[in-house]
């Protein structure tokens, strides 16, 4: 996999971050992340918002799953510390690849995950979209928490500057 080197300087994340303009805004998913910390799953209903929020296309997919099976692999997915059991967990449910699976976790999981998505993999150097996302994973997910520490900023503070920055080049990962 290609080297991750953020394509602005680490002191500028906290302005990329404020220049974030996601149509959709991530106030719900915010609110949902919080509930779910505190109590350890999702519900259908949050399942259903915060998976249309990263990707509305699979939503009647999203539907289809059941109350107790989403609360149950949400349980097992936002517990586990065991990698890359958060990750491939969620896409036990239908409709749930990869990057939506890393915004649940951004949101919901204890620990801090980024979002996979061709705007910040662009903002992290990476021209060529993972064909293997999964596979891409635990190498983004150290870049990523490391940034964020170099930066002391939130996990949430370095997405939004990494989507605002792609965003503003008018560039993503292909």
């Amino acid at each position: 996999m290609a080297e991750m080197k953020l394509k602005f300087s680490v002191k500028d994340l906290d302005y990329w971050a404020g220049q974030y303009n996601y149509p959709k805004g991530d106030d719900e998913p915010t609110r949902i992340g919080e509930w779910a910390r505190e109590k350890g799953y999702l519900t259908k209903a949050q399942f259903v918002a915060l998976a249309a929020w990263k990707s509305e296309r699979p939503r009647r997919r999203h539907e289809r799953n059941s109350e107790n099976v989403i609360r149950e692999v949400t349980r097992f997915a936002l517990a586990t510390r065991v990698e890359p059991l958060p990750l491939t967990s969620l896409q036990l449910l239908g409709g749930v690849q990869a990057r939506t699976a890393s915004a649940i976790l951004h949101f919901c999981h204890r620990r801090p995950y980024p979002i996979m998505d061709v705007r910040a993999v662009w903002s992290l150097g990476i021209d060529k979209a993972p064909s293997d996302w999964v596979a891409f994973w635990p190498e983004y997910v150290r870049a990523c928490r490391k940034l964020s520490k170099e930066g002391q900023v939130s996990m949430r503070v370095l997405d939004r500057a990494l989507w605002a920055y792609s965003s503003s080049q008018g560039q993503v990962a292909r």
